[in-house]
């Protein structure tokens, strides 16, 4: 019988073709991840910026939903809530720059939300009510993570009712 000393040159060959093809597709997987999870976070930071928009929104126009307040919009990006006793008494909500600041008595605030291109503020007064409907268009895009998946752009409405007529 005769002892094998090693390997042979084709199973040499073979077997550095199967690791490179592993290697391959180990690579491939890799990228496909990426860019997957890189899909994930900015829905993610979407989800979190309209979140954040409309609790803004409702918390301050909840604020200053009260007879002592007249909520207006002279400027589509933002609100104002003027004291009906002390007109020089106002606060506002205003977005500019993917940022949305609003002051109330007792704070100020400012978030940031990346994702969110503009918001559109509307108000409209009922026929045969007392209440005011304020509604905030919210306009989004999610960039293009590689060359094979479109942006995301779109829009969705905000809307809050208040109890009293402004």
């Amino acid at each position: 019988m005769k002892k094998s000393r090693g390997s042979t040159l084709a199973e040499l060959v073979i077997v550095l073709a199967v690791v490179s093809i592993m290697a391959v597709m180990v690579t491939t997987f890799s990228v496909l991840c990426n860019g997957w999870s890189q899909i994930g976070i900015q829905r993610y930071q979407l989800v979190q910026d309209q979140r954040t928009a409309s609790q803004v929104v409702h918390e301050f126009v909840s604020y200053f939903d009260s007879e002592d307040y007249v909520i207006t919009s002279h400027n589509p990006h933002n609100l104002t809530a003027t004291l009906r006793s002390d007109s020089s008494v106002s606060y506002t909500l205003i977005y500019e720059d993917n940022v949305l600041r609003y002051s109330l008595p007792d704070k100020e605030a400012a978030y940031p939300v990346g994702h969110i291109t503009d918001l559109i503020f509307t108000l409209q007064k009922p026929l045969n009510a007392d209440n005011l409907l304020v509604r905030c268009m919210v306009y989004y895009n999610l960039p293009a993570v590689n060359m094979q998946r479109a942006s995301i752009s779109g829009s969705y409405v905000v809307a809050v009712a208040t109890r009293s007529g402004s």
